[in-house]
Formats: structure tokens, C-alpha cells, sequence
């Protein structure tokens, strides 16, 4: 090692100092150096309230811990009442202070929710108020927290103005806003997954669970939101593209269209949703989708529909307001409607790859931009449960392999697509089950199958094999490959088992499988390999089709039994040439 001593080591010290403190200064000066985040633990001292305004001063306020740039406020998972207004804030009072911060409330299981003792409206203005409200340049990722019982005109749980908003595994429930966004109004990007909209409500206009301006919803559901005007579940405005992939949208309410969705000036993106059991209480407007009130687009593909209890509804409705709406429907099945499709005015759909369900009207144009339909099919979904809400698809469905289009790659399960020679139309990708059962029987008969796979003969006897193959599965089997290995038996046999059905192989069908003369003890096992006999190559737009087959095996032994020898008192005399044969059991 090299030491340096003197003058020169205290002028190489400064150099390095100097040099320190400038990139630190210029680190600092140009936004480098970030702040190191905190947690701040609500709790003994440290109230919600104190903790929100600690994250957006970085500072300490009341028990709380001081924040730090990008703060995460960590819930007990017990329950937050507010029983009066914090703050009046952005149109409206608020329970919280405004998040104007990076924050991250994580709620283990918390819930923050206005006193469920106070109506929405109440008499006192300072109890009528949301819990959250988000403000530029803040942000806010919620995991794990429901928050109930908002009162607002607009965003009854959060107000997000020009902010982003992440819900992760969080629930919105029972918020009320008199205007728009009955459980959240966003103008900024939101981004939700896994969470739940669940009985919130717009007492005169649009979006009872969610209005948003742009993100993405998936993995979650929507379930008994109202509005009293348009979109019962989701209103989307603005000119951001808002993606809804994967979701359950059901049972929501609106008093004009769009009893699930309504879009206006939007542009929307549904892909492998399930949406069904919504109503529109107007006449008029029954559509569980909707555009209007401003030129709109929606790109929906892979998407389950059916209908609610009203009569006369509709799928999906354009140009209600006399816009100019387009709508792209790709691979869609559309069950129960009075009406599948209905165009007004200049709006115009494209639909390619549907599957019509006891629809009485498939399409209705009444304007001068149209409804162009190809690759439409008329029959049975074959739901699994449709009573119990199942609207995944069964075996004997018409939408399995006639889907046009391979995307999204996976459906709302998560399960690859395809699963046969083409993709299923609908939100779901069928499965189908593959598995068969064989067993192997041994007997004297030549003319039918023996119910043993265990016999003992004579040396010289001959017998006769049966294969009874039994298909467990869901989907018709055509292929079978036998193989018996002892028996020379390698072929394959091409008939139809469909599920549930049974075919017994005989010497009629593969000749070596009797008469066989038994010489000496023997065990056999066959094989037999079943597949529809589908294969799909691999290419650029498509996953190679899995192969359904299914594989069991069976032995049967066959023994023979040697002479016995007689008792002392019945050994044959001299010169007796009778000849004693074991008996056959």
C-alpha cells in the first residue's frame, strides 16, 4: 500500500472534496439525488389524517413519522371512521386531507369508510364529504383497502383531478356522488386490478362505480353500481385510450344507456369480459353498452354478453346523440337480447365473429352509417351454469375453434389460446377434458368379452382377448393407436367415441386378438392412445394446437395348470392307458 504524507496528501484531499461537492451540488440541482421513502405506520399517536399531511410536507405531524419523497402509509387492517368534513377542497368537502404527494396507503385489510350513521345527503354540509381526494402532482396506489360510504358531487370514495391512482386487491363500496363517478372519478390515469366496484351510485349522471379519462381496469368486477344517468357500472371520457380486459361486469343499473358501459368522446378497448344481468330502466335507451353525448370508438374483442331481465334490451347501442361512433366487435357471443346490434344517425359497427343466442333482432341499422356483420353464427353457447352466473363454455358449444383472431393470447382465466384448431368466441377459452379408460379381459368365448382378466386353461386351450375402451372425457375421440406388444398387436383403429361412450375391441376388429393357443403362462398389457386427431401447425399468428389424446393401460395373465398326480389308491394299474386331464377352473 502507498501512503502520502505532507502537504501534497491535504491538497489531494481538498481536490477530492471539492470535486465531491460539486456532483453532489449538481446531483441536487438537476433532481438526481431522490429522497430516501418512509413508512409511516398509522397508529399510537399517529392518525390517518397526520399521516397523509406528513407524507406531503415531509415533515412530522401530530405521532407520525416525518415523510420522505415517495411515502407508504401502513394500516393496522381496522376500521377508519369519519364523521366530519377535514377539509373543503376541489367542488367539494373532503374526510382526508389532499394527497399532493407520491403516497402508498397500504391497508392490510383496512377499511376507511364516512360514518355509516350519515345518510348521502345529510343536513349538516360538514358531514357530507369523500374520503380521498388526489391532486396534481400527487399520486396514490391503494393495496388492500376498501373505502365505503363517500358522499360527493363528484367521486363519492376518490376525487383524482389530473393525478394518477392505482387500486391494487381494494374494494370500493356504497359511495354516492350526486354528478359523476359514484365510487371513483378520475381525470387522470388510473390503473385498477384485482379490486371490486361494488353497490356505488350517481344520483343524476354518468358512472356509478368508476369515470375515468384514461388507464386500464382488469381483473376485477363490478357488481350492483347504479347511475342516474349513463354507464350503470363505468363511464369513459376523454381522449386517453381506457382499457377493460378480463373483467365482471353484472347486475349494475342505469337509469339511461349504457346499463354496463358508456363511452363518450372516448376511445375504449373491451377484451375478455363477461358482462351480463344489467338493466336499463328507460325505454328507450336499453343497451348495456352505449356512445353518445360525443363521437366515440370501441375496439371490443373476446367478450361474453347476455342479457338482463328487462325485455326489449340491447347489446350494444351507437349514435344515440346523433355522434359519429364506430364500433370494431371481434369474436363476441351476444346472448338473450331483444336487439344484438343497433346503429342511429352516422354511427357505424363492424362485427366479425359472433355468435348469436336466442336473439330476436340480430342487428338494426336506422341510420345512414350502417352494421356490417361476417362470420356470425345462431345457436347454443352451452353455458356451463347460466342460472349460477357460469357463462364459461361446455362441450357441446357452438363457439369452440370459430373465433377469427388469437388475441389476447390468453383468456380471462388465463388459459392459452387456442385450445383447438381455432380460438373459442366469448371471454372464455374451453378446456377440454382428455382422458379415457381401458381395461383388458380374457376368456374361452369367441364370440363376446369375458368379465376376468385372470383365467387358468389347460396347455393347448385356446382363448380370446377383448379391449373395452371407455372415454371419461368431453370431447369425441376418433383416433385410437392399439399396441400389444406380446400379442403383435401395433395398429390404429379409427371410429368415433364420443364422451361418456364405450367400444369393446375384438377379434372382429384386430384378428390377432383370438383364437391365441396357450402354451405356457403369459401377461400381456396393451396400450391404447386416443386423440381426435387434430393437429395445428405452428405460425406466426397462432400457438400449435395441443394434441388431445389420452393414454391407459390393462394386463390379463392367463396361467395353465400341469397334471396332478393321483392319490396312492387311484395310481392306474399295469397296462392302463387312460389319460387324466386336470380340471379347468
Amino acid at each position: 500500500m502507498r501512503y502520502t504524507t505532507g502537504l501534497g496528501s491535504c491538497a489531494s484531499l481538498l481536490r477530492r472534496s471539492l470535486v465531491v461537492f460539486i456532483v453532489s451540488a449538481i446531483f441536487i440541482r438537476f433532481g438526481y439525488l431522490q429522497a430516501e421513502a418512509a413508512n409511516i405506520a398509522v397508529g399510537g399517536g399517529c392518525s390517518l389524517a397526520d399521516a397523509i399531511t406528513s407524507a406531503n410536507t415531509e415533515s412530522t405531524a401530530g405521532g407520525c413519522t416525518a415523510g420522505s419523497g415517495a411515502d407508504t402509509i401502513v394500516l393496522t387492517g381496522t376500521t377508519y371512521s369519519l364523521s366530519v368534513a377535514d377539509n373543503a377542497y376541489l367542488l367539494d368537502n373532503n374526510g382526508l386531507p389532499p394527497i399532493t404527494s407520491t403516497v402508498t396507503i397500504s391497508g392490510n385489510g383496512a377499511t376507511i369508510q364516512r360514518d355509516l350513521n350519515l345518510g348521502c345527503p345529510t343536513a349538516l354540509v360538514t358531514e357530507t364529504f369523500r374520503l380521498l381526494i388526489v391532486d396534481n402532482p400527487g399520486s396514490l396506489a391503494l393495496k388492500d383497502v376498501t373505502l365505503q360510504n363517500g358522499c360527493a358531487q363528484f367521486g363519492g370514495g376518490i376525487y383524482a383531478s389530473n393525478s394518477s391512482l392505482s387500486l391494487l386487491n381494494s374494494h370500493i363500496v356504497s359511495n354516492t356522488a350526486t354528478q359523476y363517478g359514484g365510487g371513483i372519478y378520475a381525470s387522470g390515469v388510473v390503473t385498477v386490478t384485482q379490486s371490486a366496484f361494488i353497490s356505488n351510485t350517481t344520483l343524476l349522471q354518468d358512472g356509478g362505480g368508476l369515470f375515468f379519462s384514461a388507464g386500464r381496469v382488469e381483473n376485477s368486477d363490478f357488481h350492483l353500481n347504479s347511475a342516474g344517468g349513463e354507464g350503470g357500472a363505468l363511464g369513459l371520457s376523454g381522449l386517453g385510450d381506457k382499457y377493460l380486459l378480463s373483467n365482471q361486469i353484472y347486475e349494475n343499473r342505469a337509469v339511461e344507456n349504457g346499463a354496463a358501459i358508456h363511452l363518450q368522446g372516448a376511445v375504449g378497448h373491451l377484451d375478455n369480459n363477461v358482462i351480463y344481468g344489467n338493466e336499463v330502466t328507460a325505454p328507450e335507451e336499453r343497451a348495456d353498452i352505449g356512445l353518445g353525448a360525443a363521437p366515440a370508438t370501441l375496439f371490443g374483442q373476446h367478450n361474453t354478453m347476455v342479457s338482463g331481465a328487462f325485455t326489449g334490451t340491447t347489446a350494444i347501442a351507437v349514435g344515440l346523440d346523433n355522434t359519429r361512433d364506430r364500433v370494431f366487435v371481434t369474436d363476441t357471443i351476444i346472448s338473450g337480447y331483444q336487439f344484438g346490434l343497433v346503429s342511429l344517425h352516422d354511427a357505424t359497427i363492424v362485427a366479425n365473429g359472433l355468435l348469436w343466442d336466442n336473439v330476436v333482432s340480430p342487428t338494426m341499422n336506422l341510420g345512414a352509417g350502417g352494421i356490417t356483420v361476417t362470420n356470425a353464427f345462431t345457436g347454443s353457447p352451452a353455458f356451463v351454469a347460466p342460472a349460477a352466473n357460469n357463462y364459461h363454455l361446455s362441450a357441446p358449444s357452438l363457439a369452440i375453434n370459430r373465433a377469427v383472431s388469437n388475441l389476447p393470447a390468453t383468456d380471462f382465466d388465463g388459459d392459452a389460446r387456442p385450445q383447438g384448431v381455432a380460438s373459442d368466441i366469448g371471454f372464455d377459452e374451453f378446456i377440454p377434458t382428455v382422458t379415457i379408460e381401458v381395461s383388458k379381459t380374457v376368456g374361452t368365448d369367441a364370440n363376446g368379452c369375458a368379465s376376468t382378466d385372470s383365467l387358468t386353461v389347460e396347455s393347448g386351450t385356446a382363448v380370446f382377448y377383448c379391449f373395452t375402451l371407455h372415454n371419461s372425457g368431453d370431447i369425441t375421440l376418433t383416433q385410437h393407436a392399439v399396441q400389444d406388444e406380446v400379442l403383435g398387436v401395433q395398429t390404429t383403429l379409427s371410429f368415433d367415441l364420443g364422451p361418456s361412450a364405450t367400444a369393446q375391441i375384438t377379434r372382429s376388429l384386430i384378428s390377432a386378438l383370438g383364437p391365441v393357443t396357450i402354451t405356457a403362462p403369459v401377461t400381456n398389457t396393451v396400450v391404447i392412445t386416443s386423440s381426435d386427431g387434430i393437429t395445428t401447425p405452428v405460425s406466426a399468428l397462432r400457438v400449435a394446437q395441443v394434441f388431445a389424446s389420452a393414454t391407459a393401460t390393462d394386463t390379463a395373465t392367463v396361467d395353465t395348470e400341469a397334471p396332478t398326480d393321483l392319490p396312492t389308491t387311484e395310481q392306474p394299474e399295469q397296462g392302463d392307458n387312460r389319460l387324466y386331464l386336470p380340471s379347468l377352473h
